[in-house]
């Protein structure tokens, strides 16, 4: 499993690539409302969710670093996850 930082770094990176349709290193809420989805799934008002979690001081874009931050803390949290479930398997004897 690739550490929480690499994650956040690799997703941020991919997320941007994908994107940013004018190349300038952020995302505004207009590119990624351009990313054509399903209206009827919740899928958009999903990804309207992630990006104001992104949005850490809530200036309307996200920045490259403010992506790696939120899926770093995703990762770390989901290590967390993995850790418990590790922790409550009980032990057999073979």
């Amino acid at each position: 499993m690739m550490d929480p930082d690499s994650l956040g770094d690799s997703m941020a990176n991919m997320m941007v690539m994908a994107m940013d349709k004018d190349q300038d290193g952020i995302l505004t809420k207009e590119e990624i409302n351009s990313i054509p989805m399903p209206e009827d799934d919740g899928t958009k008002g999903k990804s309207q969710e992630m990006f104001n979690n992104m949005d850490a001081d809530g200036d309307g874009i996200v920045t490259r670093a403010e992506a790696k931050a939120y899926f770093a803390q995703l990762g770390n949290t989901l290590k967390g996850l993995g850790g418990m479930m590790v922790g409550s398997k009980k032990k057999t004897d073979l």
